[in-house]
């Protein structure tokens, strides 16, 4: 099932779409019981009803694939670039029975394409198909001043393509911006670097920023830096502020601590995890646990070694315990209920104001020597040191410090 689509609601009961298939219920019990998945072309639709029962993980791993499109519509409009058009149909080309799509078109002229892969390096043929395409549905029915931009989550390989294009002509006016390229556009905007490290399942620790090498001279005026907004983003300073004037008042404001914290988080450990799921329960919802997070497929760092290869994990839990006083031997028991080693979890990080007491202490260790899951505690003020570590330029990274905890506990750890 393919093309444009045109919903209407389950009282009306009727379901069109410009293609070979049409589908009508006249019965809402049937239609409510139902779950309608569309492919259109590359989008999937999802429709649902409240008496509909279905998998949530689903559901957030299809949305998901459009966070990295969101990423770019806010890196377009950082550079006040006015015309945008986001999933735009030619619907100039009627005697095609499927309208070709763009992800976006910019100023009448830019057509974009928009992909994001799990892989570091996204393949040549992976490119070439989608200039394959361009030319098949574009090239022949549009005047010769349309440019086609792929802009990509993942390292392109430029010489290749630079070769390729000197045997191939006909594709110069394809233009390409990668990774690489985005980190470079991104350079003064602390927010969408961020957002954009957190989208990326591989480690960007060792990759150089490159300017976009445009040959389109429209493009290279659209990303100069004098069109970029003037923003002010969060620094690590601000956070520390944030941190130090804290006031713990347990359930009144928890949800700002947790806020609070996943900002943290993120700016001190956006390159070595991504995901960043909140508020995810169980499938039983049994348990509830506030963060989850998963280790990067090339995130080189000791610590993160020896989280995956030792402890035979691939995702952390976070926990954010907005107390008055230390947390206590309950709280450590309950989120050592969240860690099972067979679903590579088996690594938590507790943060609260406080810190543990003696009795937490206890059943840290235990559950750590007896079990094999390991807990580890944070205070305010870890995160404050740092982010003072972070900021400060040298060498040592936030995950060096995680590392001295890890160290600490390993080797006071009693049999």
């Amino acid at each position: 099932m393919s093309g444009k689509i045109n919903i209407k609601t389950s009282k009306e009961s009727l379901i069109n779409w410009n293609g070979n298939q049409h589908c009508k219920n006249n019965d809402d019990s049937e239609f409510n019981s139902a779950i309608i998945i569309v492919n259109c072309k590359k989008r999937w639709v999802f429709m649902e009803n409240e008496k509909v029962s279905y998998n949530e993980r689903h559901r957030k791993n299809a949305l998901r694939g459009f966070a990295f499109e969101d990423f770019v519509l806010k890196l377009l409009e950082y550079y006040q670039i006015e015309d945008i058009k986001r999933n735009y149909i030619f619907s100039e080309f009627k005697e095609m029975r499927i309208p070709p799509e763009a992800d976006f078109y910019l100023n009448n002229k830019i057509i974009v394409e928009i992909k994001c892969f799990s892989t570091k390096e996204i393949s040549f043929s992976q490119l070439l198909n989608s200039a394959k395409r361009f030319q098949r549905e574009f090239s022949e029915k549009m005047s010769e001043d349309k440019t086609f931009l792929i802009i990509v989550g993942n390292v392109v390989d430029f010489d290749r393509i630079e070769s390729f294009i000197e045997r191939r002509p006909e594709l110069e006016f394809i233009e390409i911006i990668d990774v690489r390229n985005l980190f470079y556009l991104t350079r003064n905007n602390d927010l969408l670097t961020d957002e954009l490290t957190s989208l990326l399942s591989f480690s960007t620790e060792d990759e150089e920023f490159l300017f976009p090498n445009f040959n389109d001279s429209i493009l290279q005026e659209m990303f100069k830096d004098e069109k970029a907004l003037p923003l002010k983003s969060e620094s690590n300073h601000d956070y520390i502020q944030e941190l130090e004037s804290w006031e713990p008042k347990g359930r009144s404001n928890c949800l700002e601590f947790e806020k609070l914290c996943v900002k943290v988080l993120k700016k001190l450990l956006n390159d070595n995890l991504m995901l960043w799921d909140d508020q995810r329960g169980s499938s039983g919802n049994m348990y509830r646990f506030d963060l989850i997070c998963k280790i990067k497929t090339e995130s080189s760092h000791d610590f993160w070694n020896i989280l995956k290869h030792h402890f035979e994990t691939r995702y952390i839990i976070f926990e954010f315990k907005n107390y008055e006083e230390r947390i206590t031997q309950k709280e450590i028991c309950t989120t050592e209920k969240y860690l099972y080693a067979k679903v590579l979890r088996s690594v938590a990080i507790m943060i609260s104001p406080k810190g543990e007491d003696e009795n937490a202490g206890k059943a840290i260790r235990g559950t750590l020597r007896e079990n094999g899951k390991l807990i580890l505690s944070l205070t305010i003020d870890d995160l404050i040191k740092m982010l003072k570590w972070q900021d400060s330029g040298n060498e040592f990274t936030p995950s060096d410090y995680l590392s001295e905890q890890l160290d600490e506990l390993l080797i006071d750890l009693e049999k």
